[in-house]
C-alpha cells in the first residue's frame, strides 16, 4: 500500500508552517518571562541592601577579649577612675614625714639597706626643706654607710650631696668639697659624665682644692 502525502494547496502550507508557529511560540513565551524578571530596574537599584542581622556572636573588642583569655599576658590593669576608686589622698608634708620615719625604722628592723639608704634620704630632704638640719645630718649620714653596703652608688651620690648642703650652709667648706669629691667619684664609676661634670662645676665655684676636682681618688 503506497502512503504518499501531497503538499500541494492549503493543507501542505498548513503543515509546513506548523513548526514555524511552534517557534515563534518559544520565543515569544521566553521573551514574556525575561520581561517579567527585569520589571522595574530603577526601583530594584535605588532600594537599599538588606542590613545584615546579628547571629548571636559575641562581639567584644579586643582589649575586653584579652582580658578574658589573657590571663598572666601584658594587658594593663584597668584605671582607678575607670573603675569607680578614687585616687589616694596627696600627704601633707607632716603626713609624708610621718610615712618615711615609719619606713625608715621598719627598714632597720628588717636590715634592710637599699630600703634604709633610699627612705633616709628622702626623708632628710623633707627635714632639710623645714632647715631641720641636724636630725637631715643624722639621717643622710645613715643612708651613705646603708647605701655602702647595698652597693648603691647613686643613693651614696645624692646623700653626698645633701651632706655638702649642710656643710656650706654651716661654714664648713672643705666638708663640702670633700662630700662633692666623693659624689663625684660614684658618678665617675657608673660613667655618668655629666653628673661628674656638674659636681666638678660646683667645686670649681667654691674654689675646692684643684687636685680633687682634677681626679677622682
Amino acid at each position: 500500500m503506497d502512503i504518499r502525502v501531497s503538499l500541494d494547496g492549503a493543507a501542505g502550507l498548513l503543515l509546513v508552517s506548523v513548526p514555524w508557529l511552534l517557534l515563534l511560540l518559544v520565543a515569544w513565551w521566553g521573551r514574556g518571562r525575561r520581561a517579567v524578571r527585569t520589571e522595574h530596574p530603577e526601583r530594584d537599584a535605588g532600594r537599599p541592601a538588606p542590613e545584615a542581622k546579628p547571629l548571636g556572636i559575641m562581639t567584644a573588642s579586643a582589649s575586653e577579649q584579652m582580658g578574658l583569655s589573657g590571663a598572666g599576658g601584658d594587658v594593663p590593669e584597668p584605671s582607678l577612675h575607670s573603675a569607680g576608686v578614687e585616687s589616694a589622698p596627696v600627704l601633707s608634708l607632716q603626713e609624708q614625714e610621718d610615712t618615711l620615719r615609719m619606713a625608715v625604722e621598719a627598714a632597720k628592723s628588717a636590715r634592710d639597706d637599699p630600703q634604709l639608704a633610699r627612705s633616709s634620704v628622702e626623708l632628710g630632704r623633707l627635714l632639710l626643706a623645714r632647715s631641720a638640719r641636724p636630725q637631715a645630718s643624722v639621717l643622710l649620714q645613715g643612708a651613705v654607710m646603708a647605701a655602702g653596703r647595698a652597693k648603691l652608688p647613686v643613693v651614696h651620690a645624692e646623700a653626698r650631696i645633701e651632706l655638702a648642703e649642710i656643710a656650706l650652709a654651716e661654714g664648713d667648706l672643705t666638708s663640702a668639697c670633700e662630700h662633692w669629691q666623693m659624689a663625684k667619684l660614684m658618678f665617675h664609676e657608673m660613667g655618668r659624665r655629666s653628673d661628674q661634670d656638674r659636681m666638678a662645676n660646683l667645686m670649681r665655684v667654691h674654689r675646692c682644692p684643684t687636685d680633687w676636682i682634677l681626679t677622682n681618688f
